[in-house]
């Protein structure tokens, strides 16, 4: 039995309708000023029930994984510039590091709802947790990619 009919069946058993309609790509903006903003061209996965609350998870697992990444980057380079404070290369990889942490007021609170929701309960519990799962893994390949093209 494929994973888009048991999502399907799962649906309707929770009184909820399933599409079978194709996933739209979406442009998502991450973030909003005076914070780092970062715009993604994305699709939910196919087996996410829920596009707008895969979407939603998406944001708040890769904004909060991105933050707590680049905040030990920052923390380490402020360390560093307590021991040196005149060092120029350290201040700049400061500021750069600095202006790429997430503004997280703009994610919206309404979001964190779904932490409370039984695992499998909701097609848009289950959503977001796919979303939510996968940001969180991309931010930290992104954070990492990040790191390495800096240090060159």
């Amino acid at each position: 039995m494929n994973l888009k009919l048991i999502v399907c069946i799962g649906s309707v058993l929770g009184m909820q309708a399933c599409s079978t309609a194709p996933m739209q790509w979406a442009q998502e903006t991450f973030g909003t000023p005076p914070g780092y903003v970062k715009t993604f061209n994305m699709v939910p996965r196919l087996d996410s029930c829920d596009p707008d609350a895969y979407i939603n998870g998406y944001r708040f697992g890769y904004m909060t994984n991105w933050n707590q990444e680049i905040t030990k980057s920052v923390e380490a380079y402020d360390s560093a510039l307590k021991q040196t404070p005149q060092d120029s290369q350290t201040q700049a990889k400061y500021k750069f590091y600095k202006s790429k942490l997430f503004n997280m007021d703009s994610v919206n609170k309404k979001e964190t709802r779904f932490d409370y929701v039984p695992p499998s309960v909701t097609c848009e519990s289950d959503s977001y947790a796919m979303g939510r799962g996968q940001g969180s893994k991309d931010a930290i390949r992104d954070v990492n990619a990040l790191n390495t093209t800096e240090t060159k």
